[in-house]
């Protein structure tokens, strides 16, 4: 994302919220500070009702689904700054999730078709 290019120095920061509304235990969000590297690479659950603020310019984002439904997820843009950061505590945010574990023969393919 091209969000923050305009933006004056000091103001806050657009970033993204995805609030997932489709329940599909095997949907997750994956993101990487590099697009081309998956050596450092978190995978966030996407059950209904799971919510993320992601820096969408700073990270490298996408979702995976795995269903033959749709999945459905709502996308907003916020800006940074104390009204954020307390939205986040209301609501109890943490940036400690677990993992999504993903069988080691699914990363390869995935990784060989993003390098083709």
């Amino acid at each position: 994302d091209d969000n923050n290019r305009l933006t004056p120095d000091g103001t806050g920061w657009v970033v993204r919220g995805f609030f997932n509304l489709t329940d599909d235990k095997d949907s997750y969000f994956v993101l990487r500070e590099n697009r081309t590297d998956p050596s450092i690479e978190y995978r966030i659950a996407l059950p209904a009702g799971a919510q993320l603020i992601v820096d969408t310019q700073r990270l490298w984002h996408a979702a995976t689904h795995n269903g033959t439904e749709p999945r459905y997820c709502l996308i907003t843009s916020w800006t940074s700054g104390p009204e954020l950061d307390a939205y986040i505590e209301k609501y109890h945010g943490t940036d400690d999730v677990p993992n999504v574990e993903v069988p080691q023969d699914v990363l390869e393919h995935g990784y060989a078709e993003q390098a083709r």
